[in-house]
């Protein structure tokens, strides 16, 4: 009888790993959560402090000369139909000069001084409200055991997981947080006031999730498929470099540049393409979904 050879398979493709990444402050928070940071440590405060107040108003001229520079640039290119991805990523990466900035005069204001991890930690738990669903998404995708990461502008770790917790997200500690922070004595515990910067500009955003991709690859088999989440402008070149992006929300800056690149919703819209949403139960079904057709394949 004639031997027959069986003709090899063909390996199979690694199976994709879902990654959930997500930005804080109005992604996740009904409200902007700086001014509470900063609150967190007031009452460590010398008189001699300056406020914060004062600090914003610096941050707002800084932020006015230099949109005076940009907006004929950006003017023109609207006008010509010749916006593109990489001259969004421009734009918003020349801000890094005057966020640092920023860092620097409230490290140098010592506004932050005197806290500790719990100060941090514990103003988070008074007033920091989730968008709704929001806390149920995230129990969903720890439950799931995706890897769950915020990536934020926030300036303190502790403030954004003891916002977690109080909102009832309990194994918080299993999500990996990026974003600023403050230096801490190693004798005392307490914040020195100094600010390390970490992500202060969209493509810092976008260098952490490629990072997270990178991560993934050389740690399993598998090969990452990262969600990430955001609602403004600073999210937008993460969005875009991600495999699914959701904008949740209707900031109107993120709208116009999603106008001006031809990024808006579409009707049947093809893989690859933002997706746009103000319920954060849109989001965790597609995850889920995703998470699904990943076991039948």
């Amino acid at each position: 009888m004639p031997q027959t050879t069986a003709t090899p398979r063909s390996p199979r493709s690694p199976r994709p790993a879902v990654v959930v990444a997500v930005d804080f402050d109005k992604t996740l928070t009904v409200q902007d959560t700086v001014a509470q940071v900063v609150a967190a440590a007031s009452s460590h405060n010398h008189p001699q402090t300056p406020t914060f107040d004062s600090l914003v108003d610096a941050y707002v001229q800084d932020l006015a000369t230099h949109q005076s520079i940009w907006s004929p640039k950006i003017s023109n290119h609207v006008t010509t139909s010749s916006v593109t991805v990489g001259f969004l990523q421009a734009y918003l990466d020349s801000h890094r000069t005057i966020e640092h900035a920023s860092l620097a005069r409230i490290s140098a204001s010592k506004l932050m001084a005197g806290a500790s991890h719990t100060d941090f930690s514990i103003a988070a738990s008074k007033n920091v409200c989730f968008q709704p669903g929001a806390s149920t998404a995230l129990r969903r995708f720890l439950h799931l055991r995706l890897s769950t990461y915020i990536v934020s502008v926030n300036w303190s770790e502790d403030f954004i997981r003891g916002a977690l917790h109080a909102n009832g997200v309990e194994d918080a500690e299993h999500i990996q947080i990026i974003c600023n922070d403050p230096v801490f004595d190693c004798k005392t515990g307490l914040s020195t006031g100094e600010l390390v910067p970490r992500i202060t500009v969209a493509g810092d955003k976008v260098e952490a999730i490629r990072e997270i991709r990178r991560s993934v690859q050389e740690s399993s088999t598998h090969v990452p498929f990262i969600v990430y989440v955001g609602d403004s402008l600073t999210d937008l070149p993460a969005l875009i470099d991600a495999d699914l992006g959701f904008v949740i929300g209707n900031n109107s800056s993120a709208m116009s540049w999603c106008r001006w690149l031809d990024l808006l919703p579409q009707p049947d819209p093809p893989p690859g393409s933002l997706r746009f949403t103000n319920n954060w139960s849109d989001i965790e079904n597609a995850v889920v979904q995703k998470v699904l057709d990943n076991k039948q394949n």
